[in-house]
């Protein structure tokens, strides 16, 4: 992962990228959350779960996240410190899209 950010532009999902490259320059960390019922309503959307499998795998996805995380970092896996960005993807993606695209650029002329 480091190899990867030295190289040039990114964008690295997970993998605890805050903090693996929190001693790298030019790193912009975000962490996109939603409700849990428009998270349950998304899974269900696009995966055609039944409601009661969608909250299940939501909650399995979370606790490996978590674990992981912690196993990597030592720390809580959600903590709006450790991003620049936190941001809440229910207001509707593109919307989400256009508040990630002006926070990086206001990071970059600073």
């Amino acid at each position: 992962m480091e190899r990867i950010a030295e190289n040039g532009s990114c964008v690295i999902v997970g993998r605890a990228a805050d903090y693996v490259l929190k001693d790298h320059k030019n790193v912009f960390r975000i962490f996109v959350h939603a409700p849990l019922e428009y998270r349950i309503s998304r899974v269900r959307e696009v995966y055609g779960d039944t409601q009661k499998e969608a909250v299940r795998n939501i909650s399995r996805s979370d606790k490996a996240r978590a674990e992981y995380y912690r196993n990597i970092s030592g720390m809580p896996w959600v903590k709006a410190e450790n991003y620049d960005l936190v941001i809440d993807s229910s207001r509707r993606i593109e919307k989400s899209v256009e508040m990630i695209i002006s926070a990086v650029q206001s990071s970059e002329q600073t």
